[in-house]
């Protein structure tokens, strides 16, 4: 079962990489152009509609096509998934069941990073 996360949550994976003890990979499922326009610091870009055939990648072809590797689900790691407003993070939460309690949906989203003064200087742009 996923867990939702706060504002505060997220700016604090950007910063030391873990949510409750667990290595934490964060995942903008953005497209490509939204996210190079600006992103949460750390965050990897997977486009909510590659993902099916993104998962079905074996490891070495996703990590050469989106930049980064898939931590396998296990009690030590965790996902924390984010889009504009939290339609695609729901949407991409149906294809990352595996990841149970270790998949972290930020709802709020990009339309609440970009506008918080908290969270200006998490923010990079490609």
């Amino acid at each position: 079962m996923s867990t939702q996360i706060t504002l505060e949550d997220i700016l604090a994976i950007s910063q030391d990489g873990t949510f409750a003890a667990r290595r934490t990979t964060i995942v903008d499922v953005r497209g490509k152009a939204e996210y190079d326009a600006g992103h949460i610091r750390g965050a990897h870009n997977l486009p909510v509609q590659d993902l099916p055939a993104a998962l079905a990648l074996p490891p070495a072809e996703f990590t050469a096509k989106y930049h980064f590797t898939l931590p396998a689900p296990s009690p030590d790691t965790a996902l924390a998934v984010y889009c504009m407003r939290g339609t695609r993070t729901t949407a991409a939460a149906a294809h990352l069941g595996a990841y149970d309690d270790g998949l972290l949906l930020y709802l709020p989203g990009w339309s609440e990073i970009s506008k918080s003064p908290s969270a200006a200087s998490q923010i990079e742009q490609a």
